[in-house]
């Protein structure tokens, strides 16, 4: 679990363990407290991510500067990509709009029956989205 811990992936963590990432799922599907254990993990590994863009994107690396194999200078790089997640993650205005479009058959008119689920499954889609990728039960 410390690896997870740390923001590597399961593949990762499950060869450190020296186990296949088939084992490692089996028992998070099987052994609760295995299972507790791995959220947690999974957390905090996120939590390591998230500070790491932020280092990044925000705060900036320091990178030597060399001429002729002499370090000459240092200077402060900030990643552009990664301050956008972040700003996408935390702000719904840097959020990319989405648009749906439901054809029938061929890019044709939708069929009467299908019809009347097209909101419905806008609305499904929209509720996973909202949960940031966590599926529940639809709302009654």
């Amino acid at each position: 679990m410390a690896t997870l811990a740390t923001g590597l992936s399961v593949s990762a963590a499950a060869e450190r363990a020296g186990v296949s990432r088939t084992i490692i799922y089996a028992w998070k599907h099987k052994f609760p407290g295995f299972s507790r254990d791995w959220e947690e993990a999974w957390e905090t590994g996120k939590d390591s991510l998230i500070a790491e863009a932020h280092r990044r994107g925000v705060e900036g690396v320091e990178k030597p500067i060399f001429h002729q194999g002499i370090e000459i200078a240092r200077i402060r790089e900030y990643s552009d990509t990664l301050l956008l997640a972040l700003l996408k993650a935390r702000v719904k205005e840097f959020r990319e709009a989405s648009r749906i479009e439901v054809s029938g058959p061929q890019g044709g008119p939708v069929p009467i029956q299908m019809q009347d689920r097209r909101q419905e499954l806008r609305q499904e889609i929209e509720r996973i989205r909202s949960r940031n990728g966590k599926v529940t039960a639809p709302a009654p």
